[in-house]
């Protein structure tokens, strides 16, 4: 199910701009995670004082269910030797930046603990964190954003009659993909449903970058062509496939080496004609 989210956003004048970020493919847990690198994250987006909002990705924890043929405990750090203790920490993570989350995504590794041992790990820390966010939510509206999300911000500018929606489709992602083509091909596949959004996130590649693209339409009134842009997105990881001392299910399957960091979007809505966004793209920290 494909969870349908509406937000409000008012920005001080038309030409101020927003910053969104999208963090994700934690793997809390792995001997490969990069602790240090994603609190460092986390502090900056706490300290960012700017209109912001967070998409969280999923792949939070590196645990795999008992029957799992990745299963390994050799490559589980001691810190997190339990799967409730690690996504409870992930929970507390969260819980300061709740009220700026747009969606928390389950991702495939989530989701394995459902399917396997009917553990809604997710759907749980949401439950948790539940509170109500705006007047276009009901009140019992939980951040719980499925494996996908189509996020709407409405937007207006203070002392303008400026108002736009910009839309957001975030994935968590599938497949394995080796080649860069092969990753965009994927990243590019949310477009074939809803090929209107604004921006697309995906995770679980664990790959960094943007990419630019455009859509054309007509406008009747003066029959002009219509130039929209929108933006394609990877959202990075905070695992290390390739430890020293250590094979990971990465390593074993000599995966691609990891994008390290989360990512930033400064957004400026209303840019130029024909809806057309004006976007900076950061890899943090």
């Amino acid at each position: 199910m494909t969870r349908v989210i509406v937000r409000p956003l008012i920005l001080s004048t038309k030409h101020a701009t927003f910053n969104l970020y999208a963090i994700g493919d934690v793997h809390k847990g792995d001997i490969g995670f990069e602790e240090e690198t994603y609190y460092e994250a986390l502090e900056i987006i706490h300290a960012d004082e700017e209109p912001k909002y967070i998409i969280w990705m999923g792949d939070y924890a590196s645990h795999f269910p008992k029957k799992d043929y990745r299963r390994d405990d050799r490559t589980i750090s001691r810190k997190y030797r339990s799967v409730l203790h690690t996504y409870s920490s992930i929970r507390d993570d969260i819980r300061p930046l709740v009220n700026k989350t747009l969606t928390i995504l389950e991702g495939n590794h989530d989701n394995d603990w459902y399917r396997e041992e009917e553990q809604d790990f997710v759907s749980w820390i949401c439950t948790e964190l539940n509170v109500p966010f705006s007047p276009f939510q009901p009140e019992d509206f939980s951040p719980y954003g499925t494996y996908e999300s189509y996020i709407r911000l409405k937007i207006g500018a203070r002392k303008t009659n400026s108002r736009r929606n910009l839309d957001i489709v975030a994935w968590h992602g599938g497949g394995a993909p080796r080649t860069k083509g092969g990753a965009v091909n994927v990243l590019e596949r949310p477009a074939q449903a809803f090929p209107n959004a604004d921006l697309f996130f995906m995770g679980h590649l664990h790959r960094h970058g943007i990419i630019p693209d455009s859509i054309l339409g007509i406008n009747e009134h003066d029959r002009t062509i219509i130039d929209k842009n929108r933006y394609f997105a990877f959202t990075g990881a905070f695992m290390r496939g390739y430890p020293e001392d250590a094979s990971t299910y990465v390593s074993r399957r000599m995966l691609p080496p990891m994008g390290i960091g989360a990512v930033k979007l400064e957004i400026q809505p209303f840019y130029g004609k024909d809806e057309r966004i004006k976007v900076k793209w950061e890899e943090i920290p």
